[in-house]
């Protein structure tokens, strides 16, 4: 686990809701970023940390049903992660919008900024945060997880799936 005192450079970090109070004091949190489709509960501002809903980091509502129903059904695990989730989202991200946010926490990160990156999901391995965190591994972003009880992976394999897709996807094979 990674806190304030131990380093000071810009980074990312990943974490649920839950935890947010606790976690923008304990490291150094500069902004907080909450990757939901759907906010309902709106956080305010803790310690004069900015809270920001940006949904265009998060599945879409149409992924979001397939995540239900594969739940629903009892079918949703590792597997399902793997071969139903993570490719639609990682075309997800192709989107222009996407793209921009993605950039904009690479380049916040450079200029030392430390940012949480939220959602609602406790087992980060099944949830977007870890192909999120993957895409900004794998520009380079230094990156943590806020959980005791979490182990902190390297997800830039995932960076790899999105570099070839975004080849394809630029070559007109969307």
């Amino acid at each position: 686990m990674v806190k304030m005192n131990e380093q000071s450079k810009g980074m990312v970090f990943t974490g649920q809701v839950a935890n947010v109070a606790r976690t923008v004091v304990d490291y150094g949190i500069d902004e907080v970023w909450v990757i939901v489709r759907s906010y309902k509960q709106k956080l305010k501002d803790i310690a004069g940390t900015p809270i920001l809903h940006v949904p265009e980091l998060s599945p879409s509502p149409e992924l979001f049903q397939v995540y239900l129903s594969l739940k629903n059904r009892n079918q949703w695990d590792a597997e399902a992660f793997k071969n139903t989730y993570v490719p639609r989202f990682l075309h997800e991200m192709l989107d222009e919008t996407a793209r921009h946010w993605l950039t904009q926490l690479v380049n916040a990160t450079k200029n030392g900024k430390r940012t949480l990156l939220l959602c609602y999901c406790q087992e980060e391995a099944l949830c977007h945060r870890s192909i999120v965190k993957g895409l900004l591994q794998g520009r380079g972003v230094a990156c943590g997880v806020v959980s005791e009880t979490q182990i902190d992976y390297d997800y830039s394999f995932y960076y790899e799936r999105y570099w070839d897709m975004w080849v394809d996807y630029n070559k007109g094979g969307k």
